[in-house]
């Protein structure tokens, strides 16, 4: 049933296959373990940021807002885009997931 609804809604099928790889992808890595060190950080008020893993971990950022929010000094290889940003730059609602980030 899930497989014929996911077929006929030109909405619902690609918002599921991105959760699903975004799930395949937490599963693939250390950080995301319930057991793994977590901490939530302060960069921007806008900006909800939880450090996971030990070291330089894995940074999870969301931007909570409408705006674009700059992160100087935030840099770091994106796990959900592939991208590389030497300067983090959100786009409104916007989500990384960085590692070779170094702690602030």
């Amino acid at each position: 049933m899930l497989d014929a609804e996911v077929a006929s809604s030109p909405r619902r099928g690609p918002i599921l296959r991105g959760l699903l790889r975004l799930l395949e992808l937490r599963a693939t890595r250390a950080e995301f373990s319930p057991f793994a060190a977590q901490r939530v950080e302060r960069l921007a008020p806008q900006v909800f940021v939880v450090r996971r893993g030990s070291g330089q971990g894995l940074l999870c950022l969301t931007n909570l807002t409408t705006e674009r929010v700059d992160l100087p000094g935030v840099s770091g290889h994106d796990l959900i885009s592939g991208e590389r940003y030497d300067q983090v730059m959100m786009e409104p609602y916007g989500r990384l997931w960085l590692e070779n980030c170094p702690p602030q």
